[in-house]
Parts: structure tokens; C-alpha cells; sequence
């Protein structure tokens, strides 16, 4: 994967979370599986200061996205041999004190394949976070809007906090 520009769209994408300092920070890495071909997956988040929702044990923050997603292996399906990168951004929703999340965000991809079969993509994690660790279900997928094929990239990614 090209990572240079990646992280220059990283850096772009943390800008809209608010501030260098309130920002929070997470290298992720793990394996994607799309059918049932896997490929090496990684991510860098970044959320804003949390904003508290009613009564306080709720929060929700900005959150922005860079995920890579590698060949699979086999490339027995056309086009499945492209590294991906999906540029995301939108909104998480936490359990204050408890470290489980659950985000939604909006995406674009740079490439298509078959598992992201447009360049709208759409980005969901459901996670648990501690003061270093980071353990994230995540979904990419196109929602059946941008044309073609809906089966998406599904990832479990394990990281730390910045």
C-alpha cells in the first residue's frame, strides 16, 4: 500500500476531530475476511473531545478514519490482488467509563473490488478501548447504494492508543 499519501489523508481527516491535543489517537492492525478470502487490514482513527448526551453516561465525539485493507489470498476472484484504502469520517458513540464503542461513519475508497464493489463505501466498528489497548470489530460495505455487489470487508483489528 501506497502509505505515504495515506497518512497525509489521515492528517487531513484528524483536522475536521478539532484539536492536535483533545484528539485521541489508534494504530490498529489485524485481518480482514470477505467471503472467505483474508487479507491484511489496517487502521489509523482519530476522535475529537467527547460531548456529553443527556444525562452523561452516554458521549458521542467526531471520528475520522484511514483503513487499509491488503490483496487477498487466493486471488481466485478478478481484481481481488488490490490494496485498498478507504478514507473515512462521522460519528462514535460511547458508554462513558466503560470503554465500549460503536461508530458509523462515511467513506470513500480509492479502488474498487470485489468486496467493495463502489467507491461509496460505508464504515461501522463496534469496540472496547482501555488507556492503551484497542480491540475493534469493523465493517466495510457499500450498503447496496453505489452499484454492484454488496459483500464488504468484516476485520477485526487490535491496537493502541496515541
Amino acid at each position: 500500500m501506497k502509505w505515504g499519501r495515506a497518512w497525509a489523508a489521515a492528517l487531513l481527516l484528524a483536522a475536521g476531530t478539532g484539536s492536535a491535543q483533545a484528539a485521541q489517537w489508534a494504530i490498529s492492525a489485524g485481518g480482514s475476511l470477505s467471503q472467505r478470502d483474508w487479507a491484511p487490514a489496517a487502521a489509523l482513527d482519530v476522535a475529537g473531545a467527547p460531548r456529553v448526551l443527556g444525562s452523561g453516561r452516554l458521549q458521542w465525539r467526531p471520528v475520522a478514519a484511514l483503513t487499509g485493507v491488503g490483496a487477498h489470498a487466493p486471488t481466485w476472484r478478478p481484481d481481488s490482488d488490490r490494496d485498498v484504502l478507504v478514507a473515512s469520517a462521522g460519528a462514535a458513540l460511547a458508554l462513558r467509563d466503560s470503554g465500549w464503542f460503536f461508530s458509523l461513519q462515511g467513506a470513500a475508497a480509492n479502488r474498487t473490488t470485489p468486496a467493495l464493489s463502489s467507491r461509496l463505501q460505508f464504515v461501522s466498528s463496534l469496540g472496547w478501548q482501555g488507556q492503551m489497548l484497542r480491540v475493534q470489530l469493523r465493517h466495510i460495505s457499500n450498503g447496496r447504494i453505489g452499484g454492484g455487489p454488496n459483500l464488504g470487508e468484516s476485520m477485526l483489528l487490535v491496537g493502541v492508543r496515541l
